[in-house]
């Protein structure tokens, strides 16, 4: 089963009404797996003529939506987190925008977050020695104000250009979960990905 579709069925589990696909080279071929709904949920494309950047991508698949708080997630990672609870606190904290973290024993291929005792993240500490550590898992809920007040341009990263420069400015909120989490973007946690999400399920993995 293709590793999106583990994403997409968690998406669904957590009630998402909609679902908005940032997509670009060879993306066809995701719509003719895909189609226009996945489980009664509608999908929608957004597709970039040239390369936007991450921040760029998502800038552009808000536009497709008309809520004001969106829930983004990176499309080769897995974090099951719980989708209703982070959009819940997100909005009752008032923040721009709310990050899904988890605690590892090894925050060297990541980087580490540090996290005050109010739950805001303050700093994007460089990689580093090995240890244990808070990370970015990639899960985000964010309030589409964000882009209004740090602008760039059409291409950018979310993460280099926006998040990290910004962060004293944006104070994002912390939502701590000890879900499973796979990041497949190196070839040994790909074929990782390959034994775990395989063995789990369709639906093993989604807590």
């Amino acid at each position: 089963m293709p590793f999106l579709e583990y994403i997409l069925d968690h998406l669904v589990t957590c009630g998402a009404a909609e679902i908005v696909l940032a997509v670009s080279y060879m993306w066809e071929q995701i719509r003719d797996h895909f189609g226009t709904e996945f489980e009664g949920v509608p999908l929608r494309y957004s597709v970039e003529s040239e390369p936007l950047g991450t921040g760029g991508a998502m800038q552009q698949a808000m536009q497709c939506l008309d809520e004001q708080d969106i829930v983004v997630l990176n499309g080769d990672t897995l974090f099951p987190v719980d989708l209703q609870a982070m959009l819940e606190q997100h909005r009752d904290s008032g923040a721009l925008l709310t990050m899904a973290v988890k605690q590892v024993e090894d925050a060297q291929r990541f980087g580490r977050l540090r996290v005050d005792d109010r739950g805001t993240v303050c700093a994007f500490l460089e990689k580093q020695n090995g240890g244990p550590g808070l990370i970015n898992g990639g899960v985000y809920a964010i309030n589409k104000a964000l882009f209004e007040r740090c602008r760039h341009g059409a291409r950018f990263s979310f993460e280099k250009d926006l998040l990290e420069p910004a962060v004293a400015e944006i104070r994002p909120r912390a939502f701590v979960s000890d879900a499973y989490f796979i990041d497949i973007g190196i070839p040994e946690d790909y074929e990782r990905a390959q034994q775990e999400v395989g063995l789990g399920g369709r639906r093993g993995l989604v807590s």
